[in-house]
């Protein structure tokens, strides 16, 4: 007999998603399985936890596909800004042996969904997902921390001259594509969070900052602004020999 179930994540106690499965066995295999999720069910579960509720049960399988979309109704999909579902589908489409037809049809919907994803809530979930590395380092040992240095250090010097050269070639290539691929929009909103990062700190723009050369008063030396400072002017050698 077929069943509808939900997820319900529990910082907002809301659902987020509605599914439906089929099984004999009573364990509602279905419902807790986390393979053949979409991504932005996967982007919730990796960081919330969540509840899992059996709507109703003991349905046949057509009863099961319609409960499903009326549910999805009710409750809305994230993706078209009409509720708190992740659901790509309206339902019914009966995903445990998916046609190809409808393979198709989600491939589509996932794309058009983040095409249609505003530029905010996408810089917002790269950020979650830095934080969640960067936090689950923190959580590390100090033994653990030196351990994994070590280990990339190691790594790294055990390349050949060559292996790095392709490595730094490779990365340079691959962030050119993919800078490349930003929409205006997108650029504009990074180059706005590196200037309101960089306020106050100097008034020396990024461009000019790599090529301007300064001039000790001390001893007429030339170099760039940031060695200048560490080794002249007021650190300079000849200060208090009049020169």
């Amino acid at each position: 007999m077929a069943y509808v179930y939900r997820h319900i994540r529990l910082d907002k106690n809301e659902p987020f998603y509605i599914g439906i499965g089929s099984d004999d066995s009573g364990e509602y295999s279905r419902a807790y399985i986390k393979k053949e999720r979409n991504k932005y069910w996967h982007h919730i579960t990796r960081k919330i936890k969540y509840d899992i509720e059996i709507l109703l049960e003991d349905l046949t399988w057509e009863q099961a596909c319609e409960k499903e979309k009326e549910f999805i109704k009710l409750y809305g999909r994230k993706d078209l800004g009409l509720g708190t579902l992740v659901n790509m589908t309206d339902g019914g489409d009966g995903l445990i042996n998916p046609s190809e037809a409808t393979k198709d049809k989600i491939s589509k919907t996932l794309v058009n969904y983040n095409k249609s994803m505003p530029i905010d809530m996408k810089i917002k979930i790269c950020d979650n997902v830095s934080f969640g590395v960067i936090s689950a380092y923190n959580k590390l040992t100090n033994e653990e921390k030196i351990a994994r240095r070590a280990s990339v250090v190691k790594g790294w010097k055990s390349r050949s001259d060559n292996d790095k050269v392709n490595y730094a070639d490779i990365k340079s290539t691959q962030s050119k594509e993919v800078w490349s691929k930003r929409n205006n929009e997108e650029k504009d909103v990074i180059f706005k969070k590196i200037s309101n990062s960089l306020k106050g700190k100097s008034n020396i723009s990024l461009k000019n900052k790599k090529h301007t050369k300064i001039k000790c008063i001390y001893c007429d030396k030339q170099g760039g602004l940031n060695n200048m400072k560490r080794y002249h002017f007021d650190n300079c050698k000849y200060k208090n020999n009049g020169i």
